[in-house]
């Protein structure tokens, strides 16, 4: 990863904490997950590379996507 794409890829990660957040206590729903997860995706598709996942299991949706690889 280039010095930029490693900040984009942190952005990525505090803005999806950041909104996923007010749902910690409350719950959230599969079609709300999935709207911020595609959303956040989309905009950060330079870093957020394929597989992109939301695995349900338990109550509980894990989100999965790859980092973009370089050498």
């Amino acid at each position: 990863m280039t010095p930029r794409e490693r900040i984009l890829w942190l952005e990525f990660n505090e803005l999806l904490q950041a909104q996923l957040a007010p749902y910690q206590q409350s719950g959230i729903r599969g079609s709300d997950v999935r709207r911020i997860f595609r959303g956040l995706t989309s905009r950060f598709s330079p870093v957020a590379r394929w597989p992109r996942f939301i695995l349900p299991w338990r109550g509980r949706y894990y989100l999965f996507v790859r980092p973009v690889k370089k050498i």
